[in-house]
């Protein structure tokens, strides 16, 4: 198996800036693009997805484009995995016995 397909890549091209963040339902933005571009051919791209969404604790610190998606399509695969956590404040559920 060889490695990943980042190495040697620019770190910054994962993350590209808020303003080029886009939703699930829209198309990838340029600066994504570039990142899928780079993620598309990768052996370890679904050991990589699996670790970023293992490793974060909420869904808002999954950040860029890794396992070749993008920010909003992992946030979104975290909710469906891990739920949301309570908002701060808010007591949690009560438990019935």
């Amino acid at each position: 198996m060889t490695g990943p397909a980042c190495v040697g890549s620019d770190p910054e091209i994962f993350f590209p800036p808020p303003w080029e963040v886009t939703p699930v339902e829209a198309p990838p933005s340029n600066g994504e693009r570039e990142a899928l571009a780079v993620c598309a051919g990768c052996p370890v791209r679904s050991w990589c997805l699996e670790d970023d969404l293992a490793s974060a604790s909420t869904a808002s610190r999954v950040l860029g484009v890794r396992g070749g998606l993008r920010q909003s399509e992992r946030r979104a695969m975290h909710r469906a995995r891990y739920g949301r956590r309570p908002r701060y404040g808010t007591a949690p559920a009560e438990v019935s016995s």
